[in-house]
């Protein structure tokens, strides 16, 4: 690479980002840990408190809709051993690097 050039996200298709996500937990940046279980369906857990919400894959982004809320959808990219999506809807890549398969935490 060349210097002062940024390195393009290695972005993944959307088989790809069902592999990696489909009967997998993340722990997310905040403190939220989300199951994204074979159904599309989310449980998840922040501050103590459950929710829940759908979680699919259209094209080539993972999209979510918690509680109610309108999908929110973003592209993944590989980042080393973990992931890279936009968590929240904002431009901004947020870094998974804690993904581990099945739902250890019984969401």
């Amino acid at each position: 690479m060349l210097p002062g050039c940024a390195a393009q996200p290695a972005w993944l298709s959307g088989p790809e980002i069902r592999a990696a996500l489909s009967d997998h937990t993340a722990m997310l940046p905040g403190g939220f840990v989300e199951y994204y279980a074979p159904d599309g369906t989310v449980r998840g857990w922040s501050d103590g408190q459950p929710y829940t919400g759908v979680w699919d894959v259209k094209q080539d982004s993972f999209c979510t809709a918690l509680s109610g809320d309108p999908p929110i959808c973003s592209r993944v990219a590989r980042a080393g051993r973990g992931l890279e999506w936009s968590i929240d809807g904002e431009k901004r890549l947020s870094r998974v690097d804690d993904i581990v398969p099945g739902n250890p935490r019984g969401l």
